[in-house]
């Protein structure tokens, strides 16, 4: 155990005691002297322990009054000081660290929960908009027949959901390099952009020559692009479709993103489609 001979004497250690006049420490010795004498309390229990208890005071007090050993033990201490100070500093600081990682972490989590969150929602959306486009255009056709309501809604419609892919990203890429990037895959038909960028993310429908092609580049699984601003690239294709009727059909969209979009762009994008098709 390191001895801290201003300790000893009841006097204050560190800076304060390096201050300390000679005749202060005079003082204190004289009061622990009275104190700890093996001839000042003969009848104390702990009489055996006195002898060195006082000794160990003379000798912080021999260093404490020499001027040379009082300096180094002074010097010593502080190098010592500054040493846990540092060893204090870095705890604090690799604490602080750890701390920011674990906020920064809590909160790409927290983002990324929204992120997806507000992909569902949008994207429900956009399907339950375009089931209800759906809806008002197979009520004009009055024949019960299914397989004249199924050409009649394809024809509406003019899209080929299992040859289109929503593509997504920050920075607006031009329909002549969607073409260049996609064509890499395969022949494209057509490149509906959206006219409007919410939520600072700009969106475009392309449309393959065929669901093969379509399935390769979405086996990609969003890696296109520039490195600085990749697309992430969305099929959107049906569910099984069995035992459902042409009037729920596009109400079993899935993967058409999660960009919010209005019924005034999507009706101009599919008209748009329609006469890509029909040219």
């Amino acid at each position: 155990m390191e001895i801290n001979h201003y300790v000893i004497l009841g006097l204050p250690s560190g800076e304060e005691g390096a201050k300390l006049t000679h005749a202060y420490i005079n003082k204190a010795y004289r009061t622990k002297d009275l104190e700890l004498h093996p001839d000042k309390c003969p009848d104390d229990p702990n009489a055996n322990k006195r002898p060195c208890t006082f000794l160990r005071l003379q000798t912080s007090y021999e260093i404490l009054k020499d001027e040379k050993k009082r300096k180094d033990f002074d010097d010593q201490r502080h190098h010592q000081s500054s040493k846990h100070d540092s060893r204090k500093r870095k705890r604090m600081d690799d604490l602080d660290e750890r701390e920011r990682a674990s906020f920064a972490l809590a909160r790409a989590k927290s983002d990324a929960s929204s992120y997806d969150k507000k992909m569902k929602e949008s994207k429900e959306k956009i399907i339950s908009m375009l089931n209800s486009k759906a809806a008002s255009t197979f009520s004009k056709f009055k024949t019960p027949d299914e397989t004249h309501n199924k050409s009649n809604a394809q024809s509406a419609i003019n899209l080929d959901y299992s040859k289109t892919l929503m593509v997504e990203c920050f920075v607006e890429y031009s329909a002549q390099r969607l073409k260049e990037l996609f064509g890499e895959f395969g022949p494209v038909e057509d490149v509906l952009i959206q006219s409007e960028k919410k939520d600072k993310i700009w969106s475009a429908l392309v449309i393959m020559a065929s669901s093969t092609d379509a399935a390769e580049v979405a086996a990609v699984k969003g890696v296109l692009g520039d490195l600085s601003n990749p697309l992430l690239v969305l099929p959107i294709q049906k569910k099984d479709q069995a035992s459902v009727s042409p009037y729920n059909k596009i109400s079993n969209l899935v993967g058409a993103g999660y960009q919010d979009k209005e019924d005034p762009i999507i009706e101009k994008m599919l008209k748009k489609a329609k006469e890509s098709r029909s040219g």
